[in-house]
């Protein structure tokens, strides 16, 4: 999926795997874990696959769905994974 050169250095996207990554979204901050992304070897600039840019958008907007459901102290992570475990 990666190998290709970099848009802003030309240097060669690699293939990386990354422990968390947080993505910025219009209904709020997101991290997703244990991800394969793409990193330039040279410029060190970012690049994710599709799928990976729509587990974002799935993440942010169910978090969007239960705002005010957060407790205190509760991550973004641990607020997701429990969600998932209250709702159907």
């Amino acid at each position: 999926m990666y190998g290709y050169r970099c848009e802003f250095c030309d240097g060669i996207v690699q293939s990386t795997p990354v422990k968390s990554e947080a993505f910025k979204h219009r209904e709020g901050t997101v991290s997703l874990e244990d991800l394969v992304i793409g990193v330039c070897e040279r410029c060190g600039r970012r690049y994710y696959s599709a799928a990976v840019l729509h587990k974002a958008h799935e993440a942010a907007v169910d978090l969007s769905r239960h705002k005010g459901r957060i407790k205190l102290g509760e991550g973004p992570l641990e607020f997701q994974k429990r969600i998932r475990n209250e709702w159907p």
